[in-house]
């Protein structure tokens, strides 16, 4: 990781911390978080400045991998961001279907 990436990743870091959003982590300013946690935490917790500098150290397949993963599939907790996440990001065309059809796919998944 370059020194540019790793200034940003520290940025988002200490503004999770602040935010108190690493509550659960020991001394997280000292044990850098892994990547899929900095990036869920920063979709769910911060604002769309600290979202946009996700893209700056991470690609864009990666975030929507855990957006996919563990945002969409709470669905019913963060519709609203998700709607907003598919439009400006992710240039799904028909967001709520889209999010169903993801929401679908994870209960189906459940019960085999």
């Amino acid at each position: 990781m370059n020194k540019e990436a790793k200034d940003i990743r520290d940025l988002l870091n200490q503004e999770l911390i602040d935010q108190r959003v690493l509550w659960s982590y020991k001394n997280p300013e000292h044990n850098l978080i892994p990547d899929d946690i900095l990036i869920e935490k920063t979709l769910i917790n911060l604002d769309i400045e600290d979202i946009n500098k996700l893209f700056l150290i991470f690609p864009k397949r990666k975030i929507r991998e855990i957006w996919n993963n563990r945002i969409v599939i709470n669905d019913a907790q963060f519709h609203s961001m998700n709607l907003l996440l598919a439009l400006l990001y992710f240039k799904i065309k028909n967001p709520d279907i889209y999010l169903k059809r993801c929401l679908y796919k994870h209960n189906k998944a459940l019960e085999t």
